[in-house]
């Protein structure tokens, strides 16, 4: 059986209800339509018309209200829900947004809360069926680790021995290593007897976290516009190894490359990491910095 997996919805067929459709498109119906009933007008209309830019107008309304149709009926639907959307959703499967930061609203100005990130949301709802389970399924504990504690960025289950259950707690903060508070926390929640099955022994660790850093130098296209290709290299890179470490994957060199490789650079000469970053079952690949040196390409 295949585990629920937000990465999983990218492969499903689009909804059939979303309409494609262009403002052209629907001038030209419209125009069919007034032909039917004044073909001579129709057939002699001008830009700039009044009748015409009636039309127009109308056409851009019906395109406006068509694509919002759209969007209220993907809002629904797990693979488009977000913000608000995503939280109904939720409700649905009494899956609800976590609190990360209470925030302080009586500070000045006042300091918002920081919510459980859509993607995280997502994924409990979606593991959310499993974690009715009997059965105490690899998606069970996951949905039941995730729910534990919302520094629980993620979390790794497996069964080394008939019985046993290993699970892994990846920390929000710092490297990743869950602090012994957080795990504290994450084992009197899941060794309440509604979570932990009868049979199962559970333990509790934290990841490991193998750190590396990212080194590189960059020749950049010459022009006013070096610095930015620069920073965008900078940015896609740290958003590659923060999406790594969080789903506890293996950095490769290829991806590194491939997020160094904007526009505006020319080359990439990666001095490290020089092989792959292969964290294990129950670990985490951490960058702790990336320090990136450029130079400009002749002519």
């Amino acid at each position: 059986m295949t585990t629920y997996s937000v990465n999983t919805l990218s492969q499903l067929p689009p909804p059939e209800f979303v309409e494609a459709f262009s403002v052209e498109d629907i001038f030209q119906q419209r125009l069919a339509e007034l032909r039917q009933l004044d073909p001579e007008l129709a057939d002699n209309l001008r830009v700039g018309d009044p009748t015409y830019n009636n039309l127009l107008q109308g056409a851009i309304r019906e395109a406006k209200l068509r694509q919002r149709i759209n969007e209220a009926g993907k809002a629904i639907l797990p693979a488009y829900a977000k913000n608000s959307d995503l939280d109904q959703l939720g409700a649905l499967y009494y899956v609800f947004r976590q609190v990360v930061d209470p925030g302080d609203p009586g500070a000045t100005p006042p300091v918002d809360p920081i919510m459980e990130e859509d993607e995280r949301f997502l994924e409990r709802i979606m593991l959310s069926m499993e974690g009715q389970t009997n059965a105490g399924t690899a998606g069970f504990y996951r949905f039941h680790a995730l729910s534990s504690d919302a520094e629980v960025l993620n979390s790794a289950e497996k069964s080394p021995t008939p019985g046993q259950v290993l699970i892994s707690i990846l920390s929000r903060l710092g490297d990743g290593t869950a602090s012994t508070a957080l795990l504290d926390r994450v084992r009197t929640y899941m060794l309440n007897p509604e979570v932990r099955q009868m049979t199962d022994e559970l333990i509790i660790q934290s990841v490991t976290v193998s750190t590396y850093r990212i080194e590189a130098v960059l020749t950049l296209e010459p022009g006013p516009t070096a610095g930015l290709a620069l920073e965008e290299a900078r940015a896609k890179a740290q958003e590659y190894v923060s999406l790594m470490h969080r789903k506890m994957a293996v950095v490769s060199v290829s991806g590194i490359y491939a997020a160094l490789q904007q526009p505006g650079v020319v080359s990439v000469n990666l001095t490290s990491p020089l092989a792959n970053i292969n964290p294990g079952d129950t670990g985490t690949a951490y960058c702790s910095a990336i320090e990136l040196s450029s130079v400009v390409a002749n002519g």
